[in-house]
């Protein structure tokens, strides 16, 4: 017997259906078939383009002897719904995400239907009944199996998916819900702590220590490296050099180099000491990866690492022009390739034995050209003569892998040749057994680049890093592994250590938000404390703490005074907090828009939006306060002066960071308000 449905959940389910219908028709992932449970969805991220992205309609599998196994299919009416999402999440953004982006879109989907089924012991699982329960439940049950970070990741799709629903209606009561789930600090963001055991921990795990960076220069000035070793150390200099996420340094284009006149305040080329004229500005093209720096796309690299660059590209170059040239002709050759003597003078209607198609891709036996021609150009094995194919067949084959073998960068920023690549190399050249396939050309992959700083063993088999080869080991007497995202941290660290802006740390990293600065960047308190110091020193504090300062004549007993003032910072949602917390608790924990003991940087972006949440929603609660006051409750007299006292500090820090006269970047003590608010610092 079917179960009732009520007029609202006729709307929700009718709402649903054509939701679906029209996601479908809409669909923009080509050859695909809607049916399917996995859905093959284009090239890989640009670096690992020989891997085809994958987006899985399946359910959560818990016990399995295989890792790469998937749970059972959604059933196909809520089947049908998750699709529909993930259509609608392809469709609505100006990039197309990526499919692990999309899957967590389905992990999140995944919670949703556990509870959904669990609630109605049915077994067609609708979900036009979902209500708040649902999602309140599927984050409980997020939090009881993840970890955090990966529990704010995908209850934010949670989120995505209850607002979808209600701007669409289907579901039939509006949920209007938040998750609520905070962000780990371990993950960044403004309260990301500078002090304690935690911080030390996430800092010594993503930053590169003395020892490494020394085991890193050795390797880079090593005389003795091969090719292939030198082709992954290149890129890694790269990486240490610029601050590429590693995919954008193995999709840099061959014609990368950008040099520019430095030019004075007349538009005259300028002139060091010696009277000669400055060296250029040295930069390098690149696609950001995640949309950063768009317009200009060049990546100027620090002048004390010019050399450093310019040795890794010009390496590079050289090492893979052989291969470079050979991809170019096969690309503007369709259906011919390049071996070198003597097979490039045979005629393409020449018979080529097994022997001979060993010799023109570079194999050690027979046998395994009779492999490669049976899996590619699919002509069967020798004939009675002794003959296995025509070689224009072996061209054939080898061109199509070519051809195959572009990357895409996703939008509107379409692909590149393999030829026109800086890191390209043959088919296997990284392989510990296997042969690199004449005339063949990919270009590197990240897991080239990790298999050299890290290695890799599994069940498909094992690489030794450089270090492991080398016998390089750390002071704890491990061998040295790196990850190649260490580099953007540690880069943004000494930036951040070294007072470079917000802005110019988020544009040279090729960031869209500048917020996202703050999950790289590791500067402690002890330095955080030493440029308040010095900035004291100077007499580039403003407010009450600065003016005693510089009323201090003496500079040695300035420094001594700052030193005494300033013994730790760390950073607020609103600013830089200096209390001595080996002193005493803090005594306006979690008020820092009241406390006598903080600092706000002038025109800090990510601190002055915080002050603005937070000024809307003590209006907010302050005409609330109002309300209750005006008709008599209890003790709402307390909580109406409270907010309003709240009220005025947080105008006073958003005055701060409105004032024109002040620089950015100032900071800036507030003092004691003249306003008669209450409050006990007054």
């Amino acid at each position: 017997m079917a179960k009732f449905l009520t007029s609202q959940e006729r709307r929700s389910k009718l709402a649903c259906e054509e939701f679906c219908a029209e996601m479908r028709s809409l669909n923009p992932y080509a050859d695909v078939d809607w049916e399917q449970s996995s859905w093959v969805v284009g090239k890989a991220r640009r670096a690992s383009s020989r891997v085809n992205e994958r987006i899985h309609f399946t359910t959560h599998i818990y016990t399995s002897s295989s890792p790469g196994s998937l749970g059972p299919a959604f059933p196909r009416v809520f089947g049908d719904f998750v699709r529909a999402i993930v259509v609608d999440k392809a469709l609505s953004g100006t990039k197309r995400p990526t499919a692990s982006a999309q899957m967590v879109l389905v992990r999140a989907l995944r919670y949703l239907y556990e509870e959904l089924k669990r609630s109605s012991g049915a077994d067609e699982v609708s979900p036009w009944r979902l209500v708040r329960a649902h999602f309140d439940n599927a984050v409980q049950e997020l939090l009881s199996r993840e970890k955090p970070y990966t529990s704010y990741r995908v209850a934010n799709y949670l989120q995505y998916v209850a607002a979808k629903v209600d701007s669409l209606g289907l579901a039939p009561v509006a949920m209007v819900w938040k998750h609520g789930v905070e962000r780990p600090e371990g993950a960044g963001g403004l309260k990301a702590n500078r002090v304690g055991k935690r911080f030390r921990e996430r800092r010594e795990r993503l930053l590169l220590s003395d020892e490494v960076l020394y085991a890193v220069a050795a390797l880079s000035n090593a005389e003795d490296l091969d090719d292939r070793d030198l082709v992954c150390q290149r890129v890694v200099d790269l990486l240490f050099c610029c601050g590429f996420r590693v995919n954008e340094a193995l999709a840099l284009f061959r014609d990368l180099m950008v040099e520019e006149a430095v030019r004075d305040d007349l538009g005259q080329l300028a002139l060091g000491a010696d009277g000669n004229p400055v060296s250029p500005h040295f930069g390098l093209r690149y696609v950001p990866e995640k949309g950063g720096r768009e317009a200009s796309r060049i990546k100027w690299v620090p002048t004390e690492l010019v050399p450093i660059a310019r040795r890794a590209v010009t390496d590079l170059l050289r090492v893979t022009s052989p291969y470079a040239d050979r991809a170019r002709f096969a690309f503007e050759n369709p259906g011919r390739a390049q071996f070198g003597e003597p097979w490039d003078s045979l005629p393409s209607d020449a018979l080529v034995s097994l022997q001979d198609v060993a010799g023109m891709l570079g194999f050690r036996k027979a046998d395994t050209a009779r492999i490669w021609i049976e899996s590619n150009v699919r002509a069967g094995a020798a004939s009675t003569r002794g003959e296995s194919c025509m070689k224009g067949d072996v061209e054939g084959a080898v061109s199509r892998l070519i051809h195959g073998a572009s990357i895409s960068f996703g939008g509107d920023l379409g692909e590149a040749r393999v030829h026109e690549l800086l890191a390209v190399v043959p088919r296997n050249y990284f392989h510990s057994r296997k042969a690199s396939i004449n005339g063949t050309a990919v270009s590197v992959t990240d897991q080239n680049i990790s298999d050299y700083l890290c290695g890799r063993s599994s069940s498909s088999g094992s690489a030794k890093s450089i270090f492991e080869r080398r016998g390089l080991r750390d002071s704890s007497g491990a061998i040295i592994k790196i990850r190649t995202h260490q580099f953007r941290h540690f880069l943004d660290t000494v930036a951040a250590e070294g007072g470079v802006p917000e802005l110019v740390r988020a544009r040279w990293m090729g960031r869209k938000d500048l917020s996202q600065n703050s999950a790289y960047d590791h500067e402690t308190g002890i330095s955080l404390a030493r440029k308040v110091r010095q900035r004291l020193v100077d007499g580039t504090v403003e407010g009450p703490i600065g003016d005693y300062v510089r009323a201090i004549p003496d500079p040695v007993a300035r420094g001594d005074l700052a030193s005494d003032l300033i013994r730790g910072i760390h950073r607020t949602q609103l600013g830089r907090c200096f209390h001595d917390w080996a002193a005493s608790p803090c005594p306006e924990h979690e008020a820092c828009w009241g406390c006598l003991e903080h600092l706000v940087v002038k025109a800090d972006s990510m601190e002055m939006a915080e002050a603005e949440r937070q000024l809307l929603e003590t209006k907010q609660a302050l005409a609330a306060a109002e309300i209750q006051k005006s008709e008599g409750t209890y003790g709402a007299g307390n909580w109406e002066k409270a907010h309003r006292r709240k009220l005025i500090k947080l105008e006073r820090i958003l005055a701060v960071h409105k004032d024109a006269s002040v620089p950015d970047g100032t900071l800036v003590h507030l003092a004691a308000s003249s306003v008669g608010d209450g409050s006990p610092n007054e």
